[in-house]
């Protein structure tokens, strides 16, 4: 004698997620914060270009389920937009920036690294600068955030550094450096768009 069962249930992918499904899928889903110079040296096309790239940017990594905010630095750094998911809020954000101060790069890394040292999940941090500035702490606060599993990625315009920006994103991160001239800002900024690592969600 031959015995047929019959399985039933509801699929997967057609029952209704539970209450909880957005705050347990945004402890896995990717954070990247836009980590950008707006020191004097940014001032006009400089800047603008900095900022559509970043929209680029971020608009790749929402596609790719990322939370994503923004972090402006000069002589101090700010949060100028929390993590979301809400692209126009970031484009708000990013066209808000004025270009003022001087450079000190290791207060956005510090702020950057406090909106992500206690999440879950894939986490970068993108710098673009164009200037030089305090190496030391620059780079005790990229090993800080580094340590903590935070990745960073860069790319840089003006008078910055290629030594110095390896030595803050670290030697495992397959990133150009060369310097951008004004012309190659937004193209630069918005290809670190590749560099994003497929995330759950």
């Amino acid at each position: 004698m031959i015995l047929r069962r019959r399985y039933s249930g509801h699929g997967l992918t057609t029952y209704p997620p539970g209450k909880y499904f957005d705050q347990v899928s945004d402890l896995h889903a990717g954070k990247l914060i836009m980590v950008i110079d707006v020191s004097s040296s940014m001032s006009g096309k400089r800047l603008t270009a900095a900022v559509s790239g970043a929209r680029d940017l971020l608009g790749a990594a929402l596609a790719e389920s990322y939370l994503v905010g923004v972090v402006s630095f000069a002589s101090s750094a700010r949060v100028a937009q929390p993590l979301t998911t809400d692209l126009k809020a970031v484009g708000h954000a990013l066209g808000g920036l004025v270009a003022s101060g001087g450079t000190d790069m290791s207060r956005g890394i510090r702020q950057a690294h406090k909106l992500l040292e206690e999440l879950r999940g894939e986490r970068v941090m993108a710098i673009f600068s164009d200037w030089e500035t305090d190496r030391r702490s620059a780079i005790a606060a990229a090993v800080a955030a580094r340590r903590d599993g935070i990745r960073i990625i860069a790319t840089i315009g003006g008078t910055a550094s290629p030594e110095f920006m390896r030595e803050v994103i670290g030697e495992d991160e397959e990133v150009d450096l060369k310097v951008a001239d004004d012309s190659q800002i937004r193209e630069r900024v918005a290809g670190m768009a590749s560099l994003i690592r497929p995330t759950w969600r």
